[in-house]
């Protein structure tokens, strides 16, 4: 748990900034919207590390973070229909999503933000998870919602002992499959009953995790 004070002024600032400059490219009033997009990132990576601290960079109990893809994706792939993507193999795409989008985002939500407030009690989980998808918010509403449940199974994750390293790896190759390797095409069923019938199999997610640890932890005594 991170008591210091400061790692909390670090996320409002690091939540805002990003929020910001995310409506400022919305806005196109950027001449080079690349070279911005890149220089975020690269000062949010940056950033999140020299404020976490490398050494917190681990892998911890990857099987948790293994069982949150599991169920994300068999929520995508039953909800949706896919093809297989063009260009899947593109270098700076696979930078992107597993260092840049994915690394940053678990630093800062899960690593900085949830360890500040317990990492493993519940208020940390909820409150983490509600601002993850509050991240979201210029994307639009039901986007909150379905990152909002997605980032409560990582939490949940996190709080079992997922390492910042495993939950990245599988948040990146989760983004890199939806959006480049089999990205999908068309909903299976209405918008309306997607926004209802993800989250749900999210919180089925939750359950199991809940029951996976409840389960390895009678084992091991």
């Amino acid at each position: 748990m991170l008591q210091n004070h400061k790692y909390f002024l670090h996320f409002i600032a690091f939540f805002l900034m990003s929020l910001s400059s995310i409506v400022i490219l919305q806005m196109g009033v950027v001449g080079n919207t690349q070279m911005m997009i890149w220089g975020l990132m690269i000062l949010q990576l940056s950033w999140g590390i020299l404020i976490l601290k490398p050494r917190s960079l681990k892998v911890g109990q990857w099987k948790y973070a293994l069982l949150v893809l599991c169920v994300v994706q068999i929520g995508q792939y039953g909800l949706n229909e896919h093809n297989f993507g063009h260009g899947v193999f593109n270098i700076l795409d696979v930078i992107r999503y597993f260092v840049f989008i994915a690394l940053v985002e678990e630093i800062w939500f899960r690593g900085i933000l949830q360890d500040y407030l317990g990492r493993n009690s519940f208020k940390a989980i909820i409150i983490a998870s509600v601002i993850f998808g509050l991240y979201h918010l210029p994307h639009g509403w039901p986007i909150v919602l379905t990152t909002t449940a997605v980032g409560l199974l990582y939490s949940f994750a996190r709080g079992y002992g997922a390492g910042i390293l495993s939950l990245a790896f599988v948040h990146g190759l989760m983004n890199w499959l939806n959006l480049s390797f089999y990205p999908a095409q068309n909903l299976r069923v209405e918008y309306t009953d997607f926004l209802i019938a993800f989250p749900a199999i999210c919180m089925i997610g939750v359950a199991g995790l809940y029951l996976f640890a409840r389960n390895r932890q009678s084992l091991s005594r």
